[in-house]
């Protein structure tokens, strides 16, 4: 009866170093789905946010951005667009509020049709403070030292029901000035810029 324990002992040892060798020595399988060597994160791309010390409204289909070039403040490179943040406050109902990116022509004006585009609620908005707001857009790939230009819009509006956006008088983003759209035509501001920061993921 003792030896037929010592044996059983014996291979009880056995079993657990087997198991035991076998966790420790197998390698750790890779986990799939969760992060691939290639993935892209979202990175800020060009931007201008240095300074909060004026504002414009729009309505009526009138448009108000800003020219800017890939490379001046951000990582010079081609990449996809994915979203915007902009500072905006609503008076009143103004509805929808669209973005559209164009490709900037030889004068600074929007060049052919729209390369990406995107949209918020305007009713959302605060009616007291400004707020910076992410405006989610069409994938489209900018490329690198290109010149674009960015319009904010709502298609009705009034004096009691328009937005406002956040711009800064010192006009010291060097990679372009404020543009505007209004029944007159366009005007160019070499005096102030509206604020934006451009979000994307690259390089492609």
């Amino acid at each position: 009866m003792a030896k037929e324990n010592n044996v059983n002992t014996i291979l009880w040892i056995v079993g657990i170093a087997i198991f035991l060798l076998i966790v420790y020595q197998l390698p750790i399988l890779p986990q799939f789905a969760i992060i691939t060597p290639d993935e892209k994160e979202e990175n800020l791309y060009e931007y201008y946010d240095e300074g909060e010390m004026g504002e414009i409204s729009f309505y009526r289909g009138a448009r108000v951005g800003n020219v800017f070039t890939i490379g001046t403040v951000g990582p010079n490179e081609d990449f996809v667009i994915d979203s915007i943040k902009v500072k905006l406050k609503r008076e009143g109902v103004p509805g929808t509020v669209y973005l559209n990116i164009y490709k900037s022509g030889v004068d600074g004006k929007p060049f052919g049709e729209p390369l990406s585009s995107g949209s918020i609620q305007g009713n959302d908005l605060s009616n007291l403070d400004f707020e910076e707001v992410t405006i989610d857009l069409k994938k489209a790939i900018l490329n690198k030292d290109e010149e674009y230009v960015f319009f904010l819009s709502i298609t009705g509006g009034n004096e009691n029901n328009m937005v406002w956006t956040r711009v800064f008088n010192g006009n010291l983003y060097p990679g372009g000035d404020a543009i505007l759209k209004i029944e007159e035509g366009w005007r160019f501001y070499d005096y102030f810029d509206v604020l934006f920061k451009i979000y994307g993921t690259g390089p492609v």
